[in-house]
């Protein structure tokens, strides 16, 4: 799908320039009462997908000769509060794992 939306982009405007990741999931749920599922919504929102779209689009930016990639992240990332380390150890990969890629 990501691929789709891509070259659809690309074929409407005759390029691409950049790509702006800022969705993200947030469970309130503490690490023990948090499930499978809930956790991987989380996952797949807040990493997986940043990651499928800048694969997607790195391409293309490079044959046009440049383009940006701005991820967003939380500043919750530097806390963890009320036990809800799913929030804080999701934010501190995002931001580490895209931060150490840049």
């Amino acid at each position: 799908a990501v691929n789709e939306m891509i070259a659809s982009v690309i074929a409407h405007f005759g390029r691409l320039d950049v790509l702006v990741n800022n969705a993200g999931v947030v469970s309130n749920r503490t690490v023990a009462k948090m499930s499978d599922d809930e956790w991987n919504e989380v996952i797949s929102a807040d990493l997986s997908g940043p990651f499928y779209c800048m694969r997607a689009v790195i391409a293309p930016m490079r044959q046009q000769g440049g383009g940006s990639i701005v991820n967003i992240s939380s500043a919750l990332s530097h806390r963890v509060e009320n036990l809800n380390a799913n929030r804080t150890l999701n934010f501190e990969a995002q931001r580490d794992h895209f931060v150490a890629r840049a």
